[in-house]
């Protein structure tokens, strides 16, 4: 593993993308990693996975290296996400990067080492040498900005954001099933509930917040990615305006299931993708998630097509009871209180219930 200068690394900024998944988070990624400057890290959850049992540590213990093994290990280096040693994806070695030297790691505190471990991780062939600033994209950290902050008090938030119509039609044509009333109040809830948090984090933290909405993104690319740029305090890129040509790069190793995962990410940036939703959604699907979504979707200028009354909602809700009960539990147990169970109960739902968060 190499290492990289640890008052370089302090002096480091750290910045975080959030909001949804399928919301445009990995398109936003890709964009700010052909910015040479910048490396933004795959979904490596890293700061709050050992958030619990180690944020406040001024000297990195010697078990930190043994949970780094058992953690992270087991979530991104198990026989079923990888056929070899190497994660393709990520290209890095698990040799290398589960194991410190504890001399070393005695010299870290905990912002640091989550720093050294973030920029370990290389894209393609990509050298992260060049690098002045981190971000760690992670949809889940939406509900972890004040732990976050905790470690990196000068953080700032990029929070990925989709038309809650185009957000379940992504959520649907991901899943290979086709239980449509379930899967809709699934996607209806988690979009509602991340962004009634993104209107909460946005008037505590005005100054930290930066809403970047997949339409404007890919309408309005040039202005948006500059924003962006100025929001973060970093040099505008033109390679910005071609993330595609990063991919290509990436792509590079990837097994099938990676690749597709990819998807259109190689593709130049297009809108081809914004209204899909109108014809591929089910007038039952669309009145679920507008019963959802609505009301917080017209604060960030998402239109509903029809009314959705109060009597439809609360029948919505008595016909899927079981549904709605199952969104609620998956939302307050799973990704609200995820990272504040022990290390030990996390491992064994990777192992045992294949969860890989």
């Amino acid at each position: 593993m190499p290492y990289y200068d640890i008052e370089k690394l302090r002096k480091m900024p750290v910045h975080f993308v959030i909001g949804t998944g399928r919301s445009g988070t990995t398109l936003l990624s890709t964009i700010l990693n052909a910015n040479p400057e910048v490396f933004c890290s795959p979904e490596s959850r890293i700061v709050m996975t050992y958030y619990r049992d180690y944020h406040d540590q001024k000297s990195m213990p010697a078990q930190f290296s043994q949970d780094l093994a058992r953690y992270s290990g087991t979530r991104m280096f198990n026989e079923n996400r990888l056929k070899s040693k190497q994660n393709t994806m990520w290209q890095i070695e698990a040799d290398t990067f589960l194991h410190f030297d504890t001399a070393q790691l005695s010299q870290y505190d905990y912002p640091t080492i989550c720093k050294q471990l973030l920029l370990n991780i290389r894209l393609g062939e990509r050298s992260n040498d060049a690098v002045r600033i981190i971000l760690d994209k992670e949809p889940d950290h939406t509900f972890c900005v004040e732990e976050i902050l905790s470690v990196f008090p000068n953080a700032k938030f990029l929070v990925a954001q989709r038309d809650y119509h185009a957000f379940g039609l992504s959520q649907k044509e991901s899943q290979k099933h086709e239980r449509e009333v379930m899967n809709r109040i699934q996607s209806g809830y988690l979009w509602n509930q991340y962004n009634q948090e993104v209107i909460r984090l946005r008037e505590r933290y005005p100054d930290k917040i930066h809403v970047v909405q997949y339409e404007q993104l890919v309408t309005n690319t040039e202005q948006v990615i500059r924003n962006i740029c100025t929001f973060l305090e970093i040099p505008f890129h033109e390679s910005m305006l071609n993330p595609q040509k990063q991919v290509k790069i990436e792509k590079q190793g990837l097994n099938q299931r990676e690749e597709k995962k990819l998807g259109d990410l190689a593709k130049p940036i297009n809108t081809s993708r914004l209204e899909a939703w109108k014809t591929r959604l089910t007038a039952q699907e669309i009145t679920i998630l507008e019963a959802i979504c609505a009301n917080t979707g017209k604060q960030f200028g998402y239109q509903a097509t029809q009314e959705v009354s109060t009597t439809q909602k609360l029948a919505l809700r008595l016909r899927y009871a079981p549904q709605f009960l199952l969104a609620w539990f998956t939302h307050q147990f799973l990704l609200k209180r995820y990272y504040h169970y022990p290390i030990s109960w996390r491992t064994w739902f990777v192992k045992k219930l294949g969860f890989a968060r």
